[in-house]
């Protein structure tokens, strides 16, 4: 019995610390300012993430956010992800962030969690924001294709080739 009632102690005393370890993680996170630049969905897409005190390498690491979108009701529209991207500055940290589709994006509030380096507990905040973007759709490389057309490039698509355009003169088929 004692063996048991020390294991149990052990473990006990493990989820408790690192319970405390994770919520200090999400306590060092003092949000600011959100900074998002409208893009193209085909780019890769950077929120950069201002706080009021410095936050450690440490903890940024484990933080990750969501962006939420609600509606005038509070339901909630739309959830976007971001994942840790890099800090420059223990003050700003770059946060990389995955759109699924284009169009405008509102957004309401943003929310830190983390499950910690140990992952056994998840533990967020919430800030609120009015934060607004544009996602465009995918942009095609359309300047390197009028610089070949215009230099009368020999370009194969496979199903037909195509040398370059002229006029239709009688007799041609």
């Amino acid at each position: 019995n004692n063996l048991a009632l020390l294991i149990t102690f052990i473990m006990v005393t493990f989820f408790i610390l690192q319970m405390f370890s994770i919520h200090r993680i999400i306590n060092a996170v003092n949000f600011e300012k959100l900074t998002l630049t409208n893009q193209f969905l085909n780019f890769q897409h950077i929120a950069l993430f201002s706080f009021k005190d410095e936050v450690s390498r440490l903890f940024s690491n484990h933080i990750q956010i969501t962006l939420l979108q609600e509606d005038h009701a509070g339901e909630q529209t739309a959830e976007i992800n971001g994942f840790f991207f890099n800090q420059n500055n223990p003050k700003k940290i770059k946060f990389e962030i995955n759109y699924p589709k284009r169009g405008k994006y509102k957004f309401n509030r943003v929310k830190f969690f983390t499950y910690g380096p140990s992952k056994l507990f998840y533990v967020w905040k919430y800030y609120p924001i009015d934060e607004s973007l544009h996602v465009y759709p995918t942009r095609k490389n359309i300047d390197s294709l009028r610089k070949s057309l215009s230099q009368g490039e020999y370009k194969s698509s496979g199903e037909s080739d195509f040398l370059f355009h002229q006029r239709y003169a009688h007799g041609m088929n």
